[in-house]
Parts: structure tokens; sequence; C-alpha cells
């Protein structure tokens, strides 16, 4: 991507690693947070753990999240599998995606590649994971509340009574970051414009719970400097267009008023000096004109130069 969500979703994934990898193997446990960027063209995975199972076996947990139907997402898959087991000594890698959109019609596992003559050179199993397609009641019966922000993305996640209940036991654990996370998913499936207004008043109920949530804190930062800018910006635009509105009427009064004859030349500097400080010099240099030709002179260098 870059998606709308994306660093969100992986900022979920590495806070909660472990109700990820219960995802797709129980008996794995989560011992370390590897780099996501697996080779040097910086191709990074979503989310990327060096686990041991119930006998201290090692093994990679790889994931990825897919919103939009991709015809090579089983070759990318592939190719990051790879890559992360080469850059961690070659352990074993089990690589799951997770589809975020209801029937985005993903390719299915295995992904199998086979030369012209049919011969398979490649068969890659990956655990492909439809957030669509499971319960909300299934999700929750999980238990893991670092999986609870996905509960919009759910079948029949995306209703008030859904999102009220991911609000809820994300508050009995006490976590804003994932009611923020939570919150911010629900936005994306919630299409009605009464249901994104019910929405945001209940981000504004919570704001007291969601203050203590760095993650909401950066965005509010993040999206207060942009704000600023703009206003710095637009208020330069707004400033750099009265002043040349302003030097421009002043020109054209004076040019009426002493040279009448000089008001078509001066009407095309107008349309064509952007410059409020160019129009500025060029009015002083009117205004202290002895002769028309001089006006005209002062009118005619002035355009040129622009």
């Amino acid at each position: 991507m870059p998606k709308p969500y994306d660093d969100a979703l992986k900022k979920l994934f590495r806070a909660n690693a472990q109700d990820f990898v219960a995802l797709v193997q129980d008996n794995l446990r989560v011992v370390e947070f590897l780099p996501a960027e697996l080779d040097a063209e910086h191709i990074f995975a979503d989310g990327l753990a060096r686990c041991v199972d119930e006998t201290e076996q090692e093994q990679l947990a790889h994931f990825e999240y897919q919103r939009e139907y991709d015809p090579r997402m089983g070759e990318r898959l592939l190719e990051y599998n790879v890559l992360a087991s080469r850059l961690n000594g070659y352990l074993p890698v089990i690589s799951c995606v997770i589809c975020l959109k209801k029937n985005a019609n993903m390719p299915r596992p295995p992904f199998i590649k086979r030369l012209p003559n049919g011969a398979v050179i490649t068969h890659f199993n990956y655990i492909c994971i439809d957030l669509g397609e499971i319960p909300v009641a299934d999700l929750l019966a999980k238990g893991r509340p670092g999986l609870l922000p996905l509960l919009p993305l759910t079948d029949g996640g995306n209703t008030r009574e859904s999102i009220d209940i991911m609000t809820e036991e994300l508050i009995k654990v006490n976590n804003p970051d994932l009611l923020w996370i939570g919150l911010t998913l629900a936005a994306k499936v919630l299409t009605a414009d009464d249901d994104l207004e019910w929405l945001r008043r209940r981000k504004a109920m919570f704001s007291d719970f969601l203050a203590d949530s760095p993650l909401y804190q950066e965005t509010m930062a993040e999206g207060e400097a942009k704000g600023e800018a703009r206003g710095v910006e637009t208020g330069k635009l707004q400033a750099f267009s009265s002043m040349r509105q302003k030097n421009s009427r002043n020109l054209m009064q004076l040019i009426k008023t002493r040279f009448p004859d000089l008001e078509t030349l001066a009407q095309t500097c107008v349309g064509e000096i952007t410059s409020p400080d160019t129009l500025s010099d060029l009015l002083l240099k009117v205004a202290i004109a002895q002769t028309e030709q001089e006006a005209r002179l002062a009118l005619e260098t002035s355009l040129n130069e622009s």
C-alpha cells in the first residue's frame, strides 16, 4: 500500500505479535521481533517475528495484509518467505496473508508454479485468513485483545453493535492504542453518513481515554502540524494575492489619471506580471515618470522582464 491504515496494522502486529502468531499456530511463542526490511531493495514485510514451539524449536512467523485482489500474491509471499529465511539463518518460515476486504477473490494456497510442459517447479504452502469470512463471535471467542481492533473487518463487524462490543472490551483491558486502531478501521467500513457521524461521536465520548494513547497523540500531532502548514501556506497565498490586487488597482488608477493613452499597455502588464513586488516597482516608476514616453518605457521594460 501506502494504504489508509497500513501503519496502524503494522503497529498492531508489533504490539500484539503473540496474538497474531496464535492465529496460525497455537503452540508458537514469540521470542523476538525481527527487522521487517527483507533485502537491499527495501522490501518490507508487514509483520515478522522469531518464535519457538513447545519443544523450543525455532521458526519465523511472517504476515502480510492484503485488501485488493493481487494475482501474484502467492509469488510475493514466496519471495518474502525466502528472503526472511535467508536473512535469519535459514529458519523455516510460516507465511500468512490476512485478507482485509470481504469477497476480494484472493488466490488460494498453495501457490504452484509450472513449466510450460506442466511440470511443477514450485509448490508453496501458506495460510490465507479472510477476516470477512470470520463471524464476530468467533474472533471474540479467541480471547485475544490484540485481535479486537480487527473486529470491524469481520463478518458482521461493520455494525454499531459490533463496534460497541469492541470498544467495551478494549476499555476493559485499558488499552487506548488498540481502541484507536479499532476505531480507525471502523471508519473504513462504515459507509452511511449517519454511521460515520455516530462513530465521530463515539470517538469524542472516549476522547479522554484515547488521549493516553501514544498512537492517538502521534496522529493528532501530525494532523495539527499539517493543518498549521496548510494554514501558513494559505495565509501566504492570500497575502500574496491581496498585495498583487492592490498594486494592480493602484497602477491602473494612476495610468488613467496621468497617461490614459497607455491604459491598454498597463492592462497587459497587470494581466501578465504575477509578482506583487514587480508591480510595486512599476507603480513607483510610473508615479515618478515625467512624460508619457518614460511611463511607456517603464511598462514595456517590466513586461519584458516578467
